[in-house]
């Protein structure tokens, strides 16, 4: 069975890493108070044309929040520039 979180896209981007997030946080974020603690998981080229959907397979990442392995504290979507 396949777990995907397919995400819809308005701009051309060329790549977005998908990470777990490794720290708890809240509703209140902003961009000096966003989580650090990333583990990388995956990535995948965005389309080169709008309106289009970049897949990420999260089974293995929902599995372990399911059995306890890591906490489920979500996780961030980071274009690759922005990781730099």
């Amino acid at each position: 069975m396949q777990s995907v979180r397919k995400l819809h896209t308005v701009v051309v981007h060329p790549s977005l890493d998908f990470y777990r997030v490794d720290q708890s946080w809240n509703t209140s974020i902003t961009w000096k108070t966003k989580p650090v603690n990333l583990t990388f998981q995956d990535v995948q080229n965005a389309s080169t044309s709008r309106n289009s959907y970049i897949n990420y397979d999260v089974k293995d990442l929902v599995n372990d929040w399911v059995q306890g392995t890591h906490a489920n504290n979500g996780f961030a979507l980071v274009a690759i520039a922005e990781a730099k």
